[in-house]
């Protein structure tokens, strides 16, 4: 017997950045592998797609951050820390 999973990282995310409209989800490129996704498609307005651009991601991040917003960035690992 299988077991589907959905996306538990998503579904918490969305339930959680849905209480607050400060949350803004940033995504590298990989929004559906990273399982924002959901989040994307009912929030869009708290939902910024980067592209492949991470050490972009980062900064822009940073300076929401320094605006009162709270950044969540959204990436592969490997990708967070050797391109920025």
């Amino acid at each position: 017997m299988t077991e589907i999973v959905n996306k538990p990282y998503g579904t918490s995310f969305k339930k959680y950045a849905s209480q607050n409209k400060n949350i803004l989800c940033l995504s590298g490129d990989l929004t559906s592998s990273c399982e924002v996704d959901i989040f994307r498609d009912e929030y869009p307005k708290q939902f910024v797609s980067m592209g492949m651009a991470e050490q972009n991601m980062i900064s822009f991040a940073g300076g929401l951050a320094m605006s009162g917003f709270i950044p969540f960035i959204h990436t592969f690992g490997v990708f967070a820390y050797r391109r920025s």
